[in-house]
């Protein structure tokens, strides 16, 4: 039997700490002879299970070896060595999910307060969802059925300012045919040995699987990453298993507040009936919506869910629900042709956004500030000016006689006249450079969202302030820094475009 300590040298890798244990298995960081580091999962050398473990990581490695995918945590190396164990090599992470959720979970208790919030914010969750039902689509394309989705089997690693989820340890999944798979649910290759059962659906405790099994234990770690808890853990309750035989679905709505729609998303993954579940491509879907929009997309509450109250109190609920999502449609449909309107005018594309407008049409919320940007945009189109994007809602319209305008996403003219140039400085500082009658040289002034701005001039030997200099040139550093040189040649830096 190996005696495994940091310092251990396995092959050309040192053992540096003990990352976790699991049944068959450690996972060590190691350092290789180039000083890269990885993750090792050592099966145990142990005489009683030295072959059950060395079993469960070949199969890990085989079974998922030929898996190309982002979010999937694929082993690099697989050996077996004469010792009797085997190891796995894989990308180091920075911890599992399940690390992060009790990490998050003692810190509340160390506050001495209970969870009331979610412990994880609706952009993580979104993130989560993206990233995994993405790579759930990637296996249900493949035939395979992971099986043990879990947040101990979900690693975090860090990329630039975001966190990225990786699904691990393919150990007991299966592979099936995609048809069969993708129409039915079908018999399990292997017995129940070695399932979570907390995060397990019905159909694997009647021995089945189907392409929605992995669905319901996304939802089951979406309810733990809310309250910290999978469902009715605090009554001693397996979830999936007590509902093996049930006829109707009986969960209910988790149990602290979060946003409405995510509750849905929630309470569709956890549908005891696999077909009501959502598909990875849906989950995806929404999850890409969400970090796009930083809201959720609308979706319909799933039929099969089961309200627990008196029958009157259910019709009040049902209207009340009606009233509710009525209004936010709108809401959100108000905001969506919003931000849709504002893109196409952002990108220059009036008569697209024109176009809209003839379809925005509310039933709560107000379409005046719609309309009078409308009827300012039909002014413009009918005038025969040449517009042009300048980025983040600026236009520059020129008249057929060459006068420019610069204008903001509402069209308010920031400046007009006798204008040489509109040079864009930053994403919303401009400066306009004009030529008045009676100088030879150009005057220049700055121009923001809110209208002129002054300008800070600064060199070797002063700084002024003043709303209009003269300049005949502008130019940006490498560095971009922004100089201006006035028409006798000195250079001045502009010091205030913030």
């Amino acid at each position: 039997m190996v005696k495994l300590e940091p310092g251990h040298i396995v092959d050309n890798y040192k053992l540096n700490r003990l990352i976790g244990k699991g049944g068959f298995s450690t996972v060590w960081e190691v350092e290789d002879t180039l000083g890269r580091h990885f993750a090792m999962k050592i099966s145990n050398s142990d005489p009683f299970s030295r072959g059950a473990a060395q079993s469960s990581i070949q199969g890990e490695y085989f079974k998922s070896k030929d898996l190309i995918h982002p979010n999937l945590l694929i082993p690099i190396i697989f050996q077996e060595k004469e010792e009797g164990f085997s190891y796995l090599v894989m990308p180091l992470c920075k911890g599992s999910l399940m690390d992060e959720i009790n990490s998050r979970k003692l810190k509340v208790k160390n506050n001495g307060s209970r969870i009331l919030n979610p412990l994880f914010d609706e952009m993580e969750i979104a993130i989560l969802m993206h990233d995994l039902s993405d790579a759930l689509v990637y296996l249900k394309q493949k035939g395979i059925v992971h099986k043990d989705f879990k947040p101990d089997n979900i690693m975090v690693m860090a990329q630039g300012d975001r966190v990225k989820f990786l699904l691990a340890d393919f150990g007991i999944s299966e592979n099936h045919s995609v048809s069969n798979l993708s129409r039915e649910t079908v018999d399990m290759n292997s017995k129940n040995q070695g399932i979570s059962k907390a995060y397990a659906p019905p159909e694997i405790f009647k021995g089945q699987v189907n392409s929605k099994t992995d669905i319901f234990s996304l939802g089951v770690t979406l309810f733990e990453m809310i309250t910290g808890n999978v469902p009715f853990e605090k009554q001693g309750k397996v979830y999936g298993e007590n509902s093996k035989n049930s006829k109707k679905n009986v969960f209910d709505e988790c149990p602290i507040e979060v946003v409405g729609i995510l509750k849905n998303i929630i309470n569709a993954c956890l549908q005891f009936d696999p077909k009501a579940r959502p598909s990875p491509e849906e989950l995806t879907k929404w999850g890409n919506y969400f970090l796009e929009n930083n809201f959720w997309l609308p979706i319909k509450r799933n039929s099969g869910h089961v309200i627990n109250a008196r029958k009157i109190s259910a019709v009040l609920i049902v209207i009340c629900s009606l009233i509710v999502l009525i209004v936010g449609s709108d809401y959100l449909y108000h905001n969506y042709k919003v931000k849709l309107v504002n893109n196409l005018i952002s990108n220059g594309e009036l008569k697209k956004a024109r176009a809209e407008f003839e379809d925005a049409k509310f039933w709560f919320f107000s379409s005046n500030g719609l309309q009078e940007k409308k009827d300012r945009l039909d002014q413009i189109l009918a005038s025969n000016y040449q517009n042009y994007s300048v980025g983040n809602g600026f236009l520059i319209s020129v008249d057929p006689i060459g006068t420019k305008q610069l204008l903001d996403q509402n069209f308010k003219i920031l400046a007009s006249g006798s204008i040489n140039e509109i040079i864009p400085l930053t994403e919303n500082v401009f400066l306009i450079q004009q030529q008045e009658n009676n100088r030879t040289c150009p005057t220049c002034w700055l121009v923001g969202s809110h209208g002129a701005l002054n300008a800070k001039l600064t060199n070797n030997t002063f700084e002024r302030n003043e709303q209009k200099f003269s300049c005949r040139l502008a130019f940006k550093n490498s560095d971009e820094s922004i100089f201006i040189v006035d028409c006798e040649g000195l250079k001045m830096q502009l010091t205030n475009l913030n």
